[in-house]
């Protein structure tokens, strides 16, 4: 089991009651978000000191933190985290993946929601996101981020129909900022063709065509 194995049960459980439910957000394993409350979720393999730092680190983003490990093998190792869980206000998950199931042992128990400039940022970034296209525990991959979002959405337009200025992006359903991720180019993708007109790169056209994150592509280019 690794970290990646414990995502897909926990985010069938959220889902199932309501939540929108994200992974890898602004450095945090997974985020789910209903209404106003926000969920922050830290997965790992071992109940350790590390997961419980960075635990601790999210409940100034949110009050409502779980820890995700799999579920211990050895039943009486349960009590003594259990009360370390509970000690630090955090809520505990236990996995277990050859059932494909999580379980919700603790709740935390403050869920009253902050809003601060952390909170608003982690919020905005899963809104941002038409689908969740990274798994939580990834390490060293290309994650999918509503700036990323953003920028391939113009890559598909230009993809599309060809050279195009930012107003004509905007009219065809981009970001209102597309003219500063067109200026900034921070991937790559785009250049300038004349003044305000821009086209794809190599690397543009290789990143629409890239199995990477086909399944947004395609929603992308047939909007």
């Amino acid at each position: 089991m690794n970290e990646k194995d414990m995502y897909a049960p926990v985010k069938k459980l959220f889902e199932s009651m309501g939540y929108l439910m994200r992974s890898e957000v602004l450095s945090i394993d997974a985020v789910a978000v209903l209404g106003d409350e926000i969920i922050l979720f830290e997965f790992k393999k071992n109940f350790n000191a590390t997961l419980l730092f960075q635990a601790i680190d999210r409940q100034k983003a949110s009050r409502n933190v779980y820890i995700v490990i799999p579920h211990p093998k050895k039943r009486r190792d349960m009590p003594k985290i259990e009360h370390i869980v509970k000690a630090l206000s955090l809520g505990l998950i236990t996995v277990d993946v050859s059932e494909n199931k999580a379980r919700i042992l603790i709740k935390p128990p403050d869920t009253k929601p902050l809003n601060n400039i952390r909170t608003r940022a982690i919020a905005a970034e899963v809104k941002g996101r038409s689908i969740d296209g990274n798994r939580a525990g990834s390490k060293g991959e290309k994650l999918l981020t509503s700036y990323r979002e953003k920028a391939l959405k113009i890559a598909c337009v230009l993809y599309k129909h060809g050279e195009m200025s930012a107003k004509e992006l905007r009219d065809k359903g981009c970001h209102k900022n597309c003219a500063a991720i067109l200026r900034d180019n921070h991937y790559g993708w785009f250049y300038p063709v004349s003044k305000g007109v821009y086209f794809l790169t190599e690397l543009g056209f290789s990143e629409i065509e890239s199995p990477l994150f086909e399944e947004l592509v395609l929603i992308l280019l047939n909007e």
